[in-house]
């Protein structure tokens, strides 16, 4: 700045190595950097900018936007796309789901490309011949008998692109049941890569856990 006089170009307080010049392993997440402000003055958010912003997601099998019609109605609004296990329990009473495990086993001879494409292929086919309105990309099975987690947000783009290859996107809605996202960008990544909503359950076990601490 004081060669140049002027401010660093992205220049946001985050001065940390970028994630393919570090020598210990990161996650995914820390390969996507944000390239612009996210500050304003005053500040902006669905709260008291409700009018002109709003966090709310449709889950369910969405219309056709070119045209109106009655049927576009038979969705599930939900005030925000994190959600809890409550919530994903009523959108399961309400929706044809399937759940997906989104984790990959030591112990077999395929390689983690072939196991996202597997999956992929499984939940275009899920939507287009049974008709299933909720997929649930689940990694609970994780620490299990030599099974690692997929990286959510890779299999998260892969189910995407296959249902857009496909021309299933608006059928069908993705959830993911992850413990892997925990920060703002996290949830931020996820949603930009196709997830319509996610349940972070690591997140949510932490906060129950210092909730029964405090009230030791």
């Amino acid at each position: 700045m004081a060669l140049f006089g002027k401010e660093a170009t992205y220049s946001m307080g985050d001065d940390t190595p970028f994630a393919f010049m570090s020598k210990v392993p990161r996650n995914i997440f820390s390969y996507f950097k944000q390239r612009f402000a996210q500050v304003t003055n005053p500040p902006i958010d669905p709260y008291r900018e409700y009018i002109v912003m709003s966090l709310s997601t449709t889950i369910g099998e969405k219309g056709d936007i070119t045209y109106d019609d009655e049927e576009h109605a038979n969705v599930i609004r939900l005030d925000s796309p994190i959600i809890t296990e409550e919530i994903l329990e009523e959108l399961k009473k309400n929706l044809p789901f399937r759940i997906f495990e989104t984790v990959f086993d030591l112990n077999r001879k395929s390689s983690l490309r072939e196991k996202i494409y597997s999956i992929a292929y499984e939940a275009a086919d899920a939507v287009e011949k049974d008709g299933i309105k909720l997929i649930i990309l689940s990694d609970r099975t994780a620490g299990k008998d030599g099974k690692v987690v997929i990286p959510s947000l890779m299999i998260v783009g892969a189910v995407h692109q296959e249902l857009v290859r496909r021309g299933l996107r608006l059928k069908a809605s993705i959830i993911v049941d992850s413990g892997e996202p925990r920060e703002e960008h996290h949830f931020a990544c996820l949603l930009g890569y196709g997830a319509d909503a996610i349940l972070p359950w690591a997140r949510i076990l932490d906060s129950l856990s210092h909730k029964r601490r405090a009230q030791r």
